[in-house]
């Protein structure tokens, strides 16, 4: 017992020195620190997100692909691991693997918002808007912060017909709610419906600084500024997303 009361105190100090090093963006300090926590405590979930966080904010996206892997080896019911691996294969535009990371979190868990905004995502940039608004319907039931589903829901809403109309709508509720983050998200893919991708990136920024903790947000900004060219904007806007979960998942 005092064994595993020192062994938890160490790998508490690991973890701690780990977040500080992510903090400070000495991100392969915190790569050797995770990977002595493993050592001292193998399958520690903290220890293991610290390893993932690490590698892919240190831009080595396959590398953290292979510890998600790992985990799932090791705790295939962990449906976190699966979306954060999911958004991985998003960056790294490889759409196929990201489909079978949802069929394969949807057999464990079909009632996950994680998951369902991620499936609603691929299917929203594919143009199957149908599936797109039934997967965010689902998960309205499910979501318990319901404003991340309302990002994916509001930016699949701004594809559907009636741009004007919709231009209006979403203008008039600016004006009476100028701070409702799902207004401007629902602006940003009307202007890039139109081909206004500076006015697009605009208002997506506009609902990220409202939302700051949302990682949708952050991965919808991502893929507009990618469309738009922008790509070292899109590569730290997918960062900021990557992060906003990692982070989420270490403080469980």
């Amino acid at each position: 017992m005092r064994q595993k009361k020192i062994r938890d105190t160490i790998l508490e100090n690991l973890i701690a020195e780990g977040k500080r090093c992510l903090d400070d963006g000495i991100f392969e300090k915190a790569i050797t620190i995770a990977q002595d926590a493993l050592k001292i405590y193998p399958g520690s979930k903290q220890a293991y997100w610290l390893l993932i966080t690490a590698y892919d904010r240190n831009s080595e996206p396959d590398k953290a692909a292979e510890i998600c892997k790992e985990v799932l080896c090791r705790y295939p019911d962990d449906v976190p691991v699966y979306a954060f691996l999911g958004w991985i294969y998003v960056q790294c535009d490889l759409t196929d693997q990201a489909k079978d990371i949802v069929e394969q979190a949807m057999r464990i868990e079909p009632e996950n918002a994680d998951i369902q905004a991620l499936a609603a995502f691929l299917y929203a940039t594919q143009d199957q808007l149908q599936e797109a608004i039934t997967m965010c319907n689902m998960a309205l039931d499910t979501m318990s912060k319901k404003s991340e589903l309302a990002n994916d829901y509001g930016w699949i809403r701004g594809k559907i017909p009636s741009i004007e109309q919709k231009f209006r709508e979403v203008k008039d509720i600016i004006e009476i709610k100028p701070d409702y983050p799902e207004a401007y998200l629902c602006l940003g893919w009307l202007h890039a419906k139109n081909g206004e991708h500076e006015e697009a990136i605009t208002a997506l920024k506009k609902a990220s600084e409202l939302l700051p903790d949302s990682y949708t947000t952050r991965r919808h900004l991502g893929n507009l500024c990618a469309q738009g060219g922008k790509i070292k904007e899109a590569q730290d806007e997918y960062e900021k997303a990557l992060h906003i979960l990692s982070v989420t998942a270490l403080q469980e």
